[in-house]
């Protein structure tokens, strides 16, 4: 008999953002896209929390908010690299920076590293709070700041001061957004800025580009599990899920053009599903639901036998014509069929281990939301 190891497991992000709202490259050419990010544990940013220890005065859920400009790292002269290699200059913990009037400042996290146990008030040139660099950011004119994380993780909400000593919080005074980027990505608009100019863009981009549509996971019908045991997959009807979206319309202009294509392709990389839906219309600042209980739908995903592998999804959505802001036209999700864990949050097929990401979601179509989950199969108990 073949055992069925069941994972429950579920890891949330606390740096869950409106799909509208965005940490956008806009140039050169190599950094255009959009990125992961972080943000300051505060209202202003939609989802954020507010624990009373920033102030940011912008609120970037009202469409239209938003900050673009050129990028400047904030060198304060400091001698010397941190552990992931970043010059100590560049981590806005000094207070003789350049001029940053009118720019978004680019700052290095603290490298983590205990340099000094003894002193760890004085652990290195770049050990300061993320509102320390901020202030020192503002003070010298930045309009925002952009950290760049040690890591490639943002499981994390940046909090304006030390919380644990208590106000007064040196947040308070920082009423410029802070966003965090993951590693790669800080690195890889940093290494730009050696051929050029870079542009960021941060905000909520409702309004801001004439022909826009987007798509999130956060409103998109996914996998009904990461992982699943192939016991539970044996064919069509006992494995199988619906598809469906929102489509929105964040851009300045109707839009009367509009698709939608879902793919799916087997472990062998074979295409074994692909539909459309088409000529859809949507207004403004409005929003269309493709879905199973609509006008608009797709057919089921089932099929007839599930070969032992990971299994890609692809939501693509497009527009007649050209998209001013193309980066959020994708969502893709991933299941895995094997022969012995089934889990509801994405696992690693070559170790094990879950992942971050869960198909655990309100539905974006009905309002319903739920935080258990009962696992109900007829071949749970069945043997080989």
């Amino acid at each position: 008999m073949k055992k069925l190891l069941l994972s429950l497991s579920v890891i949330l992000s606390a740096t869950t953002v409106s799909a509208q709202v965005v940490v956008a490259g806009v140039s050169p050419q190599s950094i255009v896209g959009g990125y992961d990010f972080g943000i300051q544990t505060h209202p202003g940013w939609p989802g954020g929390q507010d624990n009373g220890t920033w102030g940011l005065v912008l609120d970037f859920n009202v469409p239209g908010t938003y900050i673009q400009a050129q990028i400047q790292l904030a060198d304060d002269g400091a001698v010397g690299t941190n552990a992931q290699g970043n010059p100590y200059s560049a981590s806005g913990c000094g207070t003789q920076l350049p001029d940053l009037t009118g720019k978004i400042a680019v700052v290095f996290r603290y490298d983590g590293v205990d340099d000094n146990p003894a002193t760890p008030a004085a652990d290195g040139p770049d050990n300061c709070t993320f509102a320390t660099k901020a202030l020192n950011c503002q003070l010298a004119g930045a309009i925002a700041v952009i950290v760049v994380n040690r890591d490639d993780q943002l499981n994390l909400s940046m909090t304006g001061g030390d919380t644990q000593a208590g106000p007064p919080y040196v947040g308070t005074d920082v009423t410029i957004p802070v966003v965090m980027l993951k590693n790669i990505d800080g690195e890889a608009i940093v290494s730009a800025l050696q051929n050029g100019p870079v542009e960021m863009f941060i905000g909520n981009k409702t309004g801001a580009f004439q022909n826009d549509i987007s798509i999130s996971s956060s409103s998109t019908l996914g996998p009904k599990a990461g992982m699943v045991h192939s016991l539970l997959a044996q064919n069509g009807s006992e494995f199988k899920f619906d598809l469906g979206t929102r489509i929105y319309n964040p851009g300045a202009l109707d839009q009367s053009n509009v698709s939608l294509n879902v793919k799916v392709f087997n472990p062998g990389g074979s295409e074994v599903y692909n539909q459309s839906v088409s000529n859809l219309t949507i207004a403004s600042g409005d929003s269309i639901d493709v879905s199973p209980i609509v006008t608009s739908t797709l057919p089921e995903f089932s099929l007839n036998s599930y070969p032992v592998g990971k299994y890609n999804v692809i939501y693509t959505t497009e527009i007649g014509g050209v998209d001013d802001y193309p980066n959020d036209n994708v969502v893709e999700f991933s299941f895995t069929i094997n022969d012995s864990i089934h889990s509801y949050a994405v696992v690693d097929t070559l170790t094990n281990t879950i992942g971050a990401t869960a198909y655990a979601t309100p539905n974006p179509f009905d309002g319903s939301f739920s935080a258990c989950t009962i696992l109900q199969d007829p071949n749970a108990k069945k043997e080989d």
